[in-house]
């Protein structure tokens, strides 16, 4: 019985670029920020008296929902990247695309071409929220990169790749290190697996 190989490579083609995956990041991201407003939306009927809601809008109507919001504020924030962590690792760890992956036809693997833990999951959300803040500006590192790698796909061990990709070949996992400041970091990565060398050929003449 042949084992499936420890890691797989993809053509350099089936590695998602920057462009897709900036899509994917602010699809994702759109959709998670209209939940939130929604929700605010749908406590405010609650939490704000109706008078203060049918005040035209300005600066000191903002100020007075934010005084009546502030109980649940934060509760709603926490709740929020709650949902935001469970979405992002949860249906990528359950073998399932973000809505973000499914508009533009990719998906997270590990070494292996298969779904990443969650340990790899959970790594790679929290090395990632910086994106959000830089407007995807990470995603241009993927430029330069073999793989088309983020730095949150580095230090997590996992690829963004087509969704109907199929590995190329097997692979190994090879070890690299970089910088980080004046600390050497290590990462895996992978290469493709070396041909077997070939048997020699006998010169000895027929018998």
């Amino acid at each position: 019985m042949t084992q499936s190989p420890a890691a797989v490579y993809f053509r350099d083609c089936d590695y998602a670029s920057p462009l897709r995956r900036w899509l994917a990041a602010l699809a994702d991201f759109l959709l998670l920020a209209l939940v939130l407003s929604v929700t605010w939306t749908a406590l405010s009927f609650r939490y704000v008296p109706a008078e203060v809601r049918a005040l035209p809008p300005s600066r000191q109507k903002q100020q007075r929902v934010n005084e009546h919001m502030q109980p649940v504020a934060r509760p709603l924030f926490l709740s929020w990247m709650a949902g935001c962590f469970l979405y992002h690792v949860g249906v990528r760890r359950l073998g399932g695309r973000t809505v973000g992956h499914l508009l533009t036809g990719t998906r997270v693997v590990d070494a292996a071409g298969a779904a990443p833990s969650w340990q790899a999951l959970a790594r790679r959300f929290f090395i990632a929220l910086p994106t959000v803040v830089f407007l995807g500006l990470p995603y241009l590192a993927c430029a330069r990169d073999p793989r088309r790698r983020a730095p949150h796909d580095v230090w997590s061990g996992t690829w963004v790749v087509r969704a109907r990709a199929v590995p190329a070949g097997p692979a190994r996992v090879a070890w690299r290190t970089r910088l980080l400041g004046a600390w050497p970091l290590s990462y895996a990565d992978v290469e493709p697996a070396e041909a077997p060398i070939p048997e020699p050929l006998s010169t000895a003449a027929p018998a």
